[in-house]
């Protein structure tokens, strides 16, 4: 499970730091690089420590979410 966390976080933590620096107007090089990997890593590092659990409720929320989207909603639109 250590695993699939980490290898989600760094997915997600490329895509975020090339979206911060293309809405900042910011190079990913040179000392701007520092603001854009402080934006991108600080908040889910503190959120983490200080939350522990909330990672793993978001993940039971989003499978439950995923449950009606693929298996629920496709049975409801086919009965119909």
């Amino acid at each position: 499970m250590t695993v699939g966390i980490l290898t989600s976080f760094l997915g997600v933590s490329l895509s975020l730091s090339d979206f911060l620096a293309d809405g900042l107007n910011l190079s990913k090089q040179g000392s701007s690089a520092w603001l854009i990997y402080s934006l991108t890593l600080l908040p889910p590092v503190s959120m983490i420590l200080w939350l522990p659990n909330l990672f793993m409720s978001a993940l039971e929320h989003a499978g439950i979410i995923c449950f009606f989207l693929l298996i629920v909603w496709p049975i409801a639109i086919y009965l119909k």
